[in-house]
């Protein structure tokens, strides 16, 4: 039963991002005008990361901390914890929709989401089908 709840549930997360709006992102390379009007290539200055990009590490963190549990689970589907754990990782799914929202139009964003996606997918699957 676990099993399938898991899937279900990380089946859910693929579907669940709607998209990033173009103005939101700022893509490598774009000039950047400072306060006095003069255009610089955002090469010349220290990089902050923008709203897409911490997203995306925070979603890659969260993904790696999902599929460590996934593995636990794996490895001893009896441990009563995990159970605690699992129900705290898919509260904050809604997290997850809301974020990605703001960036997965950017194709550079999408395209790494799909990838971390796809990790947590394998992983579920492994666990699905062990027998």
């Amino acid at each position: 039963m676990g099993k399938w709840i898991l899937i279900i549930c990380l089946i859910s997360l693929c579907h669940t991002g709607t998209g990033c709006t173009d103005s939101k992102v700022k893509k490598s390379g774009e000039p950047i005008v400072d306060i006095g009007g003069t255009s610089i290539n955002d090469k010349d200055i220290t990089p902050q990361l923008d709203e897409c990009e911490q997203f995306l590490r925070d979603y890659e963190a969260w993904v790696k901390v999902y599929i460590n549990l996934i593995q636990r689970y794996k490895n001893n589907p009896q441990d009563k914890t995990i159970i605690e754990d699992y129900e705290k990782m898919i509260a904050e799914i809604g997290k997850w929709d809301i974020r990605s929202r703001e960036c997965i139009k950017d194709s550079a964003v999408l395209i790494k989401y799909e990838e971390l996606q796809e990790q947590l997918n394998d992983n579920a699957i492994q666990v699905a089908f062990t027998k």
